[in-house]
């Protein structure tokens, strides 16, 4: 009997990172709280924005859009992992 390799774990356990996943989640998470603490805002076409926002509101819709980008490549690479 011999202790397996954290390669061989990953192979039986469906190599599934929940860690990744968790950070992913809660990335995604932060994007929807920064969006319902902006008003709203960050849920307004980027054009619109862009064309007719302040520059706080540029910069909510884009840390925003930003967080759940991250969160979803967080995501995704740990379920790909």
């Amino acid at each position: 009997m011999y202790a397996l390799t954290e390669d061989q774990i990953d192979q039986v356990s469906g190599a599934i990172d929940w860690g990744e996943v968790g950070v992913g989640a809660g990335l995604i998470a932060l994007g929807i709280t920064f969006t319902v603490v902006s008003g709203g805002t960050a849920t307004l076409p980027v054009m619109l924005i862009v064309g007719a926002g302040t520059s706080t509101e540029i910069a909510a819709a884009a840390a925003a859009l930003g967080l759940s980008a991250l969160g979803g490549y967080a995501m995704g690479s740990g379920f790909v992992n």
